[in-house]
C-alpha cells in the first residue's frame, strides 16, 4: 500500500532556468522574462503560479498552467513595477506547484502534495528611458498565385520602454517598384515578436522586396529578397493532427472544448479549422466548427471547437481538420455529461486524486508512511 502512494507521488517536476533577472527596468514601465516548466507525468497537469516578495507580476498563459503529459510549457512572467518606487535592485521567488484539484473535471487529477519549485528573482529598477531593439529574422516564403506572400520579421525589444518598430517593403518586378506595404507593432521590453507583413499579386512572376527596419525614425536592419508567385496548385500542402484532447466529463450546459493539435508538414503556410458532428446515442445533435487559424511551415498550433450539451448521457465527436481543401481525420473522443444532482462527490477532488487522497489517509492512520 504505501509503495502505491509513493507512485502515485512520484511526478518529476522542473522550471528552467534556476534564477531570473530583470535589468534597467523603467518606474512605471513593464519587462518581459521567461521560464518552462517540465512534466513527467503521464497525464496532463495544471500549476499554479504564486510570487513572495512583490505583487508587480502577471503571466502569459494566465495561470493555472497546463502542462501536457510528458510535455512542457513555456511561462512569460511580466513585471509591471509601480511609477513611484525607488530605483535599486528589489528580490523576489516565484513558486510552481501542481494545484491542488483537477480543474480539468476528467481523468489525470494531481494533488498538491509537491513541494513549491522556486525561481529566484532579481528586478533592477532604474529611471532612465532606453529605447532599443534587436532584428534577429527578416524572410519571405513563395506562395501561388492569390494566396498572400508573407514578409517575417523577428524583433526582440531590448530597451526598458515599449518600442514599435516598423517595417518598410517595397516589391520590384524587374526594376521597378509595383508597390510598397507598412506594418508595425508594439513590442514590450524583454519580448520578441514576429511582425508579418503580406502582399497578394495575381501575376506569376519573380520578384525582389527590399525591407527595412526602421525604430524611433533610425534603420536599424534592411535586407533584399527575392520570391517567386506560383501558378496554382505548384505548391503542397500538407498536415498531420498530433493530439486530440477534451474533458472525460463534464456537467450539463457546461461548455465542452475540443482541442486539436496540428502540424504544418508541407512547404507552405496553410490555414485549418476544426469541422465536426456530435453525437448522442448514434444520432446527431450539434455540428461543431472552430475558427480558422494560419500556421507556418513546420508549426504545431492549436485548433479548438466548442459545443454545450443540454442533456445527461455519453457524447462522440468525430470530425476533421479541414485545410486548404483537404480534410485530415481526427480521432473520435467520447464525453461523459451527468447532471449536478446525480454527481455525488467530495467537493474539490475527483476521480483519481480522490482514490490518492483516500490512500494516502489510510496509510497515514498505519504508520506506514515511516517506511517509505
Amino acid at each position: 500500500m504505501c509503495l502505491l502512494v509513493q507512485s502515485a507521488c512520484a511526478v518529476g517536476v522542473g522550471v528552467s532556468p534556476a534564477t531570473l533577472s530583470y535589468e534597467n527596468v523603467l518606474r512605471g514601465g513593464s519587462a518581459q522574462e521567461q521560464f518552462t516548466i517540465s512534466s513527467s507525468a503521464d497525464a496532463d497537469v495544471y500549476y499554479t503560479i504564486s510570487v513572495e516578495g512583490n505583487d508587480w507580476f502577471s503571466f502569459a498563459p494566465a495561470p493555472p498552467v497546463n502542462v501536457p503529459a510528458n510535455g512542457r510549457k513555456r511561462v512569460s512572467a511580466i513585471v509591471h513595477p509601480p511609477a513611484d518606487i525607488p530605483t535599486g535592485v528589489y528580490n523576489c521567488t516565484i513558486y510552481v506547484e501542481p494545484a491542488a484539484v483537477n480543474v480539468t473535471g476528467g481523468e489525470g487529477a494531481v494533488m498538491g502534495i509537491f513541494p513549491a519549485l522556486g525561481l529566484r528573482t532579481s528586478i533592477e529598477i532604474t529611471g532612465e528611458q532606453v529605447l532599443a531593439g534587436n532584428v534577429y529574422q527578416i524572410s519571405v516564403e513563395n506562395n501561388e498565385i492569390g494566396k498572400p506572400i508573407r514578409f517575417k520579421t523577428g524583433f526582440s525589444n531590448t530597451g526598458n520602454v515599449r518600442a514599435k518598430p516598423e517595417i518598410a517593403v517595397e516589391i520590384l518586378n524587374a526594376e521597378a517598384v509595383i508597390d510598397t506595404l507598412k506594418k508595425s507593432d508594439e513590442v514590450i521590453p524583454g519580448e520578441a515578436k514576429e511582425i508579418i507583413a503580406e502582399w497578394v499579386d495575381t501575376e506569376v512572376g519573380e520578384y525582389t522586396a527590399k525591407v527595412r527596419v526602421l525604430l524611433n525614425g533610425d534603420l536599424l536592419s534592411q535586407r533584399d529578397l527575392k520570391f517567386n508567385v506560383l501558378e496554382r496548385g505548384a505548391l503542397t500542402c500538407k498536415g498531420t493532427v498530433v493530439d486530440v484532447n477534451a474533458p472525460v466529463e463534464t456537467n450539463v450546459s457546461m461548455p465542452v472544448k475540443l482541442e486539436v493539435g496540428f502540424k504544418n508538414t508541407g512547404v507552405v503556410a496553410l490555414e485549418a479549422k476544426v469541422k465536426g458532428d456530435v453525437l448522442r446515442n448514434n444520432k446527431l445533435v450539434e455540428v461543431i466548427e472552430g475558427d480558422p487559424v494560419l500556421i507556418d511551415v513546420g508549426d504545431t498550433e492549436t485548433l479548438t471547437a466548442y459545443f454545450t450539451p443540454e442533456q445527461s448521457g455519453d457524447y462522440l465527436i468525430d470530425g476533421d481538420v479541414v485545410y486548404e481543401g483537404k480534410k485530415a481525420e481526427i480521432r473520435a473522443v467520447t464525453v461523459r455529461v451527468t447532471s449536478e444532482e446525480g454527481k455525488k462527490r467530495i467537493p474539490g477532488f475527483s476521480g483519481p486524486a480522490m482514490i490518492a487522497a483516500l490512500l494516502l489517509l489510510f496509510v497515514t492512520k498505519r504508520g506506514c508512511l515511516k517506511k517509505i
